[in-house]
């Protein structure tokens, strides 16, 4: 029999979210929702491949030119410069709101001195009682 109380009190008891819901339809004054607003920042960086570049021109004097990103080749009175490949990185920054609906939950704020009160009058009480007897 009590088996069958049990598997009965199983069966038939709701979940919390159920009860919560009963609870919100029957106090709809105890959920208040307000506008939130998310403010978030997006970050997207891009890589920019700039190709390789070349040219040639003419220098008419000897003359030595040296770089760390160039590549200079000297065929007779002709000097062919080549530029080497690099990579740049792009970021872009975009700020982003979205207002979401949000629950206001409200707190009670503990009294703490009708608390201390109460613990002191118990304990004086309690001591007159307990002097008594």
């Amino acid at each position: 029999m009590k088996y069958f109380v049990v598997l009965f009190v199983l069966l038939v008891s709701c979940g919390p979210q159920k009860r919560y819901q009963r609870l919100v339809t029957k106090y709809p004054w105890l959920v208040e929702t307000d506008t939130v607003i998310i403010r978030d920042t997006i970050i997207k960086e891009k890589r920019v491949v700039v190709p390789e570049y070349r040219d040639s021109f003419i220098i008419e004097h000897d003359t030595i030119i040296e770089t760390e990103k160039l590549i200079i080749q000297k065929f007779k009175d002709r000097f062919k410069v080549i530029v080497k490949q690099d990579t740049l990185m792009v970021k872009d920054t975009a700020f982003v709101e979205v207002k979401v609906p949000g629950k206001i939950v409200h707190t009670k704020e503990v009294n703490w001195i009708y608390i201390l009160l109460s613990f002191i009058l118990g304990t004086i009480s309690v001591l007159l009682i307990s002097r008594k007897i």
